[in-house]
C-alpha cells in the first residue's frame, strides 16, 4: 500500500505547489459560482422588475441555503471520507461511500421539495417577506423548489470530483455552469421577458449542465472513486455524516442568520440591501472556501497517511493566502461601498444605494478575519475532528451573531444589526485563536 499511495498526486513533495495545484481551480470555481449570483442581481435590477428583486430574493435565499446545507453534508462528508481512506490506501471503502452518499443525498433534496411547496407561503412570511416582497419571492422559489436536487447535486459532484484527484475538471464544470447561467439570465430577463422567475430557471438548467459533467466524470473517467451501481456503502453513512457535519451546521447556521437578519430589517428597502451586502461578501467567502476545499483532499490524504508536517504546511499556507485575500476583498468592500451598491442600482437613484453602501461599511468592518475562521474550520473537518469544526462553525453564526442581532436591534433597530457583525467577528476570531493554539500545543513534539 505504501508504495501505492506514494505513487498518487497527493504525494508531491512541494505542498505550495500541489496547494496551488488544487485550490486555484476550487478558487476560481467558487468565485465563478459567486459571481454569477452577483450578475443576477445586477441584471434584474436593470429588468423590468427592479431593485425589489434584490429583497425578493434575499427573502428566498434560504431555500438556496439549506440546499447548500444538503450538498455539504454529504458531498464534503463524502469527499473528506474517500480523501482519508485514500490516505490510507483504501480507495475502495471510499469508492461506496461516494455512492451512497449521493443516493441519500438525492432523497434529502426531494423531501426539501415537497415539503417546500406544501409549506410555501408560511416559510417566506417566516424568512421575513413584506407584503410587497411576497408576490415576487413566491414566483421566484415555486421555480427553484423544483431545482432543489438538481442544484443539490451539482455542488456535492464538484467536491467528489475534486477529491477523486482531477480539480481542473471540478472547476471546468462549475465555471461552464456559472457561464451558462449568466447567459440563461440575460436570454429569460430581456428576451423573453420571463421576470423573476427567469432568475430560477437560469440557475436550474445550467446546474442541471454541472450535474451532467459531473456524472460522466465519475462513471468514464475516475481515477479512484468510478461510479458503480449498488447499495451496499450504508455502512459507511455515519462517518460520511460526521465529517459533512462541519460544513451543514455553517449553511444551517448561515440559513438561521439570514432569516433573522431579515425578521429583524424593517423594510424591503433594507432588506434588499442587506441582500446585496450577503452576495458581495459572497466573493471574499468564495475564496476562502475554495482555498479550503481545495486544501481538503491534501489535508485528508497526508492525514491519513500521517504525515504531521505536510498537514501543518498546507495549513499554514491555506490561512496565509486566505488572510491575505480576505483584507484585499475587505478594503474593497469597506473603502469603496457607494461605487459597489451603485452597481446593483439598476440605474436607480435614492436610498438603496445609500442604504446598501452604510450596511456594508459597517456590517463587514472586520470581516478581514473571515480567512483564518474558515481555513481553521475546515482543517479540522478534513484532519477527521469534526466536532471540533462543527464548534468553531457555530461560534460567530449561532453563539454570537444571532444573540447579538437579537439583543442589539431590539435597542438600536437596523443599526444593531449591523453593530453585531464586527462584534461577532472579533468573537469568533478569538475562539478559533484558541482552537488553533490548544492544537499547536498538542503537535509540539512534530518538528
Amino acid at each position: 500500500m505504501e508504495a501505492d499511495t506514494s505513487s498518487l498526486l497527493f504525494a508531491e513533495k512541494s505542498i505550495g505547489k500541489l496547494l496551488v495545484r488544487f485550490a486555484l481551480p476550487a478558487v476560481l470555481a467558487q468565485v465563478a459560482n459567486s459571481i454569477y449570483l452577483i450578475v443576477d442581481q445586477v441584471l434584474l435590477a436593470n429588468s423590468s422588475v427592479g431593485t425589489i428583486g434584490h429583497g425578493a430574493t434575499a427573502v428566498a435565499f434560504p431555500i438556496l441555503t439549506a440546499t447548500n446545507a444538503v450538498a455539504f453534508l454529504f458531498g464534503g462528508g463524502g469527499a473528506a471520507f474517500a480523501s482519508l481512506r485514500l490516505g490510507e490506501g483504501d480507495a475502495k471503502a471510499g469508492q461506496k461511500a461516494l455512492r451512497y452518499s449521493l443516493l441519500v443525498l438525492l432523497a434529502s433534496s426531494i423531501l426539501l421539495t415537497i415539503l417546500g411547496f406544501i409549506f410555501l407561503r408560511p416559510i417566506l412570511l417566516f424568512f421575513g417577506a413584506t407584503k410587497d416582497l411576497l408576490p415576487y419571492s413566491i414566483s421566484y422559489s415555486r421555480i427553484l423548489l423544483l431545482g432543489i436536487p438538481v442544484i443539490a447535486l451539482g455542488g456535492a459532484l464538484s467536491y467528489w470530483v475534486r477529491a477523486d484527484g482531477s480539480p481542473g475538471f471540478s472547476m471546468g464544470i462549475m465555471v461552464a455552469g456559472a457561464g451558462l447561467n449568466i447567459a440563461l439570465d440575460w436570454l429569460f430577463l430581456f428576451l423573453l421577458q420571463w421576470g423573476i422567475g427567469g432568475l430560477a430557471w437560469a440557475m436550474i438548467l445550467s446546474r442541471g449542465v454541472t450535474v451532467a459533467l459531473g456524472l460522466w466524470y465519475l462513471w468514464r473517467r475516475s481515477k479512484h472513486f468510478p461510479l458503480t451501481f449498488g447499495l451496499d456503502g450504508w455502512q459507511t453513512l455515519g462517518k460520511v455524516l460526521a465529517l459533512g457535519s462541519s460544513g451543514f451546521i455553517m449553511q444551517c447556521a448561515i440559513l438561521i442568520v439570514q432569516i433573522v437578519t431579515n425578521r429583524s430589517l424593517d423594510s424591503s428597502v433594507a432588506i434588499g440591501a442587506m441582500g446585496v451586502v450577503t452576495k458581495v461578501n459572497g466573493i471574499l467567502i468564495a475564496i476562502v472556501t475554495g482555498l479550503a476545499v481545495g486544501a481538503q483532499p491534501i489535508l485528508g490524504f497526508h492525514q491519513g497517511a500521517g504525515h504531521v508536517r505536510e498537514v501543518r504546511k498546507t495549513y499554514g499556507l491555506s490561512v496565509l493566502w486566505a488572510t491575505v485575500a480576505a483584507v484585499v476583498c475587505w478594503g474593497i468592500m469597506v473603502f469603496a461601498s457607494p461605487w459597489v451598491a451603485g452597481v446593483f442600482a439598476g440605474g436607480e437613484k435614492g436610498p438603496f444605494v445609500s442604504t446598501a453602501a452604510w450596511f456594508m461599511r459597517v456590517y463587514l468592518l472586520i470581516i478581514f478575519t473571515a480567512g483564518f475562521q474558515l481555513i481553521s474550520s475546515y482543517y479540522f473537518q478534513a484532519t477527521g475532528r469534526p466536532w471540533r469544526a462543527c464548534l468553531l462553525t457555530v461560534s460567530r453564526q449561532l453563539l454570537l451573531l444571532v444573540p447579538l442581532i437579537l439583543i442589539l436591534s431590539s435597542f438600536l433597530g437596523v443599526n444593531g444589526v449591523l453593530y453585531a457583525g464586527p462584534i461577532a467577528d472579533v468573537g469568533a476570531t478569538v475562539i478559533t485563536a484558541i482552537f488553533i493554539w490548544r492544537e499547536l500545543k498538542l503537535q509540539k513534539n512534530y518538528k
